[in-house]
């Protein structure tokens, strides 16, 4: 597994959030009698903005191999396990911290416990722990390995089933023009980062984006009255042309009107979608000298639904 290209965080990955997942993407380690060493690579998930980075664990412990075989490893992906931890925390809050993983491989099965620490101290408070099980191809062994984590901010991506295309039947949702007023303020609003729900200059939902939308439907079926409306609104910040980026946030918002239809939160004839690439700005896509505004622009890429 080539490592992954380390770049810096954005500023989404300072969010705090307490709903968490992982997955365990695979594990390998070395064993003399009773001491060992072994690497683990998981995907973490922050559920509620939906950015999935890899971390690693470096570690040291103890472990024993099954009729002497000093090799133990998995290397099949496990399915995502949710957990919550006990404080509101971020990715740059989980780097660096104490991971304890005890593991139990049984060449087509694996069965994995972690648990977070607060710090990066073995001793230290547990925050969170979670168990991991799944199928695939795993040398045979058991152990008990602790150390410290590393986020490594690179663009993480769910270790399955990857991103997802939906299709129904058209026509079956309304349009309206880009020059629709909607005034925010007036109404039921819920504005969903695109950034956690689709990959760069793509618009198809991510698996790690269910979640969020899974929130933004349980806010409209809280929200929404039998003869209302919903409106569900693209936007870009001002990378590419006007042309491109009025295309791309229209393309963004029917795929979140079609997942709203696919998953029952809404009739399709309720739902109007509308794309305003970059012609309705929350933040500032530059900042006064000129240059470019990274976060401001992040905050621009969204997709809005309203319900009136």
């Amino acid at each position: 597994m080539p490592p992954p290209i380390k770049r810096k965080p954005l500023p989404i990955d300072a969010q705090k959030s307490v709903l968490w997942a992982i997955a365990g993407l695979g594990s390998s380690g070395f064993g003399v009698g009773s001491a060992g060493v072994s690497v683990a690579l998981f995907d973490l998930v922050n559920r509620s903005t939906g950015r999935a980075h890899r971390m690693t664990l470096m570690s040291a412990g103890v472990g024993k191999g099954f009729k002497a075989i000093p090799f133990s490893g998995s290397y099949g992906s496990t399915p995502y396990c949710s957990f919550k931890t006990r404080d509101a925390v971020s990715f740059h809050d989980l780097n660096g911290i104490w991971m304890s993983v005890h593991e139990l491989n049984m060449v087509v099965y694996s069965l994995t416990r972690v648990a977070l620490h607060k710090t990066s101290a073995m001793s230290s408070q547990i925050i969170a722990s979670c168990d991991l099980s799944g199928g695939g191809f795993s040398l045979p062994g058991v152990g008990s390995q602790f150390g410290s984590t590393e986020i490594l901010f690179s663009d993480g991506k769910p270790a399955e089933p990857g991103d997802v295309t939906i299709e129904i039947p058209a026509p079956v949702i309304q349009s309206v023009e880009p020059s629709t007023k909607i005034k925010l303020g007036s109404m039921d609003a819920y504005r969903v980062p695109t950034d956690a729900v689709f990959d760069f200059d793509k618009y198809n939902i991510k698996q790690v984006a269910h979640w969020i939308l899974e929130e933004a439907g349980d806010f409209i079926k809280l929200k929404k009255g039998p003869k209302q409306k919903i409106y569900v609104t693209g936007h870009t910040d001002s990378v590419g042309t006007r042309a491109y980026n009025l295309a791309l946030s229209k393309h963004r918002a029917d795929a979140v009107a079609k997942w709203l239809v696919m998953n029952g939160v809404a009739k399709a004839n309720d739902i109007v979608t509308s794309g305003m690439g970059e012609m309705k700005p929350i933040h500032a896509n530059k900042r006064a000298d000129g240059a470019d505004h990274p976060y401001g622009r992040e905050k621009n890429r969204r997709v809005e639904i309203l319900i009136m």
